[in-house]
């Protein structure tokens, strides 16, 4: 009677642990479904949320490069106007400068073949010659051109054609017998000069007998080439080339070309 009733407490107890084993494993596998459930849910939202993200991103990217893209273009074409601009500038400039060669009278350019000491002979010479300057091949619109080839350039270019009218007024009252010296000694012209000259090459124009109105034509353009090459390749302008176009332009005291 004990056997039996000890072996059926056994066998109530192993059915009893069997039940409790075969039922954490349940819940087990249970919990691990809901949890890869869950996982697989909170996998789905998270790649569609990183999707939806990216594709926000990237369509502000795409409105931003289109908007860069649209701004470097109206930059470009702003610049290419722009350096269209100075090209027409100092196209004109530099074609005024040749255009300079022109300018001078019959009288000034005799005037140039003769010495100081010849002046007397040189008057009347000059007399009967015409004294006249050609000045309205000079445009005044050159001047515009002022903000694209600088300072510097139209200041060179300035003092030139202020030289040049300047010794042919002088030529003019000396042939004129108004003025009994010629243009060589004038205190202007001198002033002037030495903003194109250093003071070597000044004491070499000093020095030479005849031919200064072609040395003063040839420096000046040299002068003004070079001006124009620095404005092209973009050379900064230093701060003494600065402070002498100042000087040049309001040593002359007016800036504008006379039509």
């Amino acid at each position: 009677m004990y056997k039996t009733i000890f072996l059926s407490t056994v066998l109530s107890s192993g059915i009893a642990a069997a039940v409790l084993w075969v039922a954490r494993k349940w819940l087990v596998a249970q919990a691990q479904y809901s949890f890869d459930k869950r996982l697989e849910v909170l996998k789905a939202q998270l790649t569609q949320s990183r999707e939806q993200d990216l594709a926000t991103i990237r369509s502000g990217f795409d409105k931003q490069l289109a908007m860069q893209s649209e701004a470097y273009g109206t930059f470009a074409r702003g610049q290419e106007a722009v350096q269209e601009r100075r090209l027409q500038a100092i196209e004109r400039l530099w074609g005024a400068t040749l255009k300079m060669r022109e300018v001078p009278s019959v009288a000034m350019q005799l005037s140039d073949q003769h010495p100081n000491d010849e002046q007397n002979d040189l008057r009347n010479i000059l007399n009967p010659v015409d004294t006249k300057m050609d000045l309205k091949i000079i445009s005044p619109s050159v001047e515009e051109g002022r903000p694209y080839f600088g300072e510097y350039a139209w200041g060179l270019f300035f003092i030139y054609y202020n030289i040049i009218v300047r010794i042919g007024q002088m030529t003019k009252q000396y042939a004129e017998l108004e003025n009994k010296d010629l243009w060589h000694d004038d205190t202007q012209i001198r002033t002037l000069l030495k903003f194109l000259f250093s003071d070597s090459e000044y004491a070499d124009y000093e020095k030479l007998p005849v031919g200064k109105i072609k040395l003063v034509r040839r420096t000046f353009e040299t002068r003004i080439l070079q001006a124009i090459d620095d404005v092209l390749v973009g050379r900064k302008l230093n701060d003494d080339l600065a402070e002498q176009a100042k000087n040049m332009i309001e040593q002359v005291g007016f800036t504008k070309i006379e039509a």
